[in-house]
């Protein structure tokens, strides 16, 4: 039951949804393209018996097609931009990021910095504030050493990368931080 449920949270709803939407738009031109290739062999083909089962087939196609474009235009229509339920995905996508962010490994801080990115941008989207969500104090962390403690650094990965800057989008490895404060002295 937890992987079905971790699998679910695990998703970007926004981005699988367009994602989607682009899909049915592939599958529609493939739909085009078949159809195409049909008809350039009823041009080949001398059995009228052949030309009839290829041309249903093209009317087949082309209803697939137009069901797909269907199905394409209501999501589009009822699932609008400024839709309470695209507003509902992308609050549920932010919280999901959030809960990513928190439980991050300490490994790679790039990855945690392409995360509040992406945190950043989907708060931007539906008004809400980052720095209201992200509380570095409460983030696991690899020790940060005292000498650069007061530079200040958000957190620090296993190889020394620390994450810093008023904006949380600085990855600098914690010598440079080190050579940096020395230079001020």
């Amino acid at each position: 039951m937890s992987e079905h449920m971790e699998a679910f949270f695990g998703v970007n709803l926004e981005e699988k949804y367009i994602d989607a939407l682009r899909e049915l738009d592939e599958y529609v031109d493939d739909l085009k393209d078949i159809s195409k290739n049909l008809r350039e062999l009823t041009k080949k083909v001398g059995d009228n018996e052949v030309i009839k089962i290829l041309n249903e087939n093209r009317n087949v196609l082309f209803d697939i097609a137009q069901q797909i474009k269907d199905i394409k235009y209501f999501h589009e229509f009822y699932f609008k931009e400024d839709s309470g339920v695209r507003h509902i995905t992308r609050e549920r996508d932010t919280y999901m990021l959030l809960y990513q962010i928190m439980k991050w490994d300490t490994i790679d801080v790039r990855d945690l910095l392409r995360w509040l990115n992406d945190l950043r941008a989907l708060c931007d989207v539906i008004g809400l504030r980052p720095e209201d969500l992200v509380n570095f104090k409460r983030m696991d962390t690899q020790p940060i050493p005292e000498d650069i403690s007061s530079y200040p650094v958000l957190v620090r990965d296993k190889r020394g990368y620390c994450l810093t800057g008023e904006k949380w989008n600085i990855v600098i490895h914690e010598d440079e931080i080190r050579d940096e404060m020395e230079a001020k002295q």
